[in-house]
């Protein structure tokens, strides 16, 4: 397939590439899918758009930095095309069938580094799962997949604390949705509730100062001791 490579208008200013560890299998995240583009830069000719869950592999950890998401260069059917890393993760999705427990498992049978811990306690349970990833916009796609989160992953912000709730008298539900960010303006902590009045869960994701992602649910006030799926 012929290509005629786009000129790159001067205001996409690319710096200098960097490395990374990541794995070069990843996964996309976009429930809409994700554009591969011929450029690093979202204006850029879009080749092709695959599929939420499907893989891609990358064709080397370098990456170049353009509107703060880093590009990663990947092989599709001969063609060198570019993708974003604000759709793509190492970890395969989670299915609709899996709790986190289970997602652990598979998580762990498939070879990841990941540490799990679990408390139950007579009123409460809450399972943490640390995985090792700073990618806190994928981890935040796996949670939304094992617990309905009614949020959005946040937008970019200068505020270091926001607090956003909804409140539904119909079915008695409360929910709060608190992001914090570094001085830089990242996400480092997202703490969601879900209070039913009775009993409540919780959602917390939390960027460590080793570059790891703590992930936990907790349920309050609950007769079942076993975290539920919620799909």
């Amino acid at each position: 397939m012929n290509q005629t490579k786009p000129t790159l208008p001067s205001r996409y200013k690319l710096v200098t590439k960097r490395q990374t560890t990541e794995n070069l299998v990843c996964f996309v995240y976009a429930f809409e899918g994700v554009g591969l583009y011929f450029e690093p830069y979202l204006y850029s000719e879009e080749i092709a758009h695959i599929p939420f869950a499907e893989k891609i592999t990358l064709m080397s950890s370098d990456y170049e930095v353009s509107f703060r998401y880093k590009w990663y260069k990947a092989d599709y059917q001969g063609n060198t095309v570019y993708v974003s890393e604000k759709w793509i993760g190492i970890f395969p999705p989670p299915n609709k069938e899996e709790t986190i427990e289970e997602y652990a498992e598979k998580l762990d049978d498939l070879g990841f580094d990941i540490d799990v811990e679990n408390y139950v306690w007579d009123d409460r349970q809450e399972f943490k799962l640390l995985l090792v990833s700073n990618n806190m916009r994928a981890v935040f796609t796996i949670a939304c997949l094992l617990y309905p989160i009614d949020f959005k992953f946040p937008k970019s912000s200068n505020k270091i604390e926001e607090v956003l709730t909804k409140i539904d008298d119909k079915e008695d539900i409360y929910e709060e949705f608190e992001v914090t960010r570094n001085k830089n303006g990242e996400v480092i902590m997202i703490d969601y509730i879900a209070d039913f009045g009775e009993s409540s869960d919780s959602v917390t994701l939390r960027m460590r100062s080793d570059g790891k992602i703590m992930l936990t649910f907790g349920s309050y006030g609950q007769h079942q001791k076993v975290i539920p799926s919620y799909l």
